[in-house]
């Protein structure tokens, strides 16, 4: 992101222009962009789509499939609904184990609540009260002294 005059200017990403299917290299090349901005260290990139690629942009992806293997960076797919044809393609690509369930996903946890029972603080409530009618007894005690004209 840059900036002109005091407003924003974004770079151009891969949902800016739709024809039928996703640029999923241009994600991708975008996606290994940000791990190298935020310098991240054997980072790896999420891939959560129906995996529905632009058959325009299968030579960029393969390509991209390819440069990302051979410099290491993992890419781990989570597939939404995607139709078969387009599991085996990223298959062939990725690897099986590139696939990862959306089960994993599913947060498992039960809400357990418990209400929040203390004794009231009657303790505290009588020494707030001590307190108070000490300073009132002192405040009646300690008048204020009366200045007279000196004589």
């Amino acid at each position: 992101m840059r900036y002109s005059a005091g407003a924003p200017i974004f770079t151009q990403s891969p949902w800016d222009e739709f024809s039928g299917g996703t640029r999923m290299a241009t994600g991708l090349v975008t996606a290994e962009r940000a791990l190298q901005r935020a310098r991240v260290k054997h980072g790896a990139i999420l891939v959560v789509s129906d995996l529905d690629d632009a058959s325009a942009d299968l030579p960029a992806l393969t390509g991209e499939a390819l440069r990302l293997q051979r410099e290491h960076i993992p890419v781990r797919i989570v597939p939404l609904f995607a139709d078969p044809v387009n599991l085996r393609l990223f298959a062939s690509l990725f690897g099986q184990s590139a696939f990862v369930s959306p089960s994993v996903f599913t947060h498992t946890a039960t809400r357990r609540e418990q209400a929040v029972a203390a004794a009231a603080p009657w303790g505290l409530l009588a020494l707030g009260v001590l307190l108070v009618l000490l300073l009132a007894g002192n405040e009646r005690v300690n008048a204020r002294l009366a200045l007279g004209e000196a004589a």
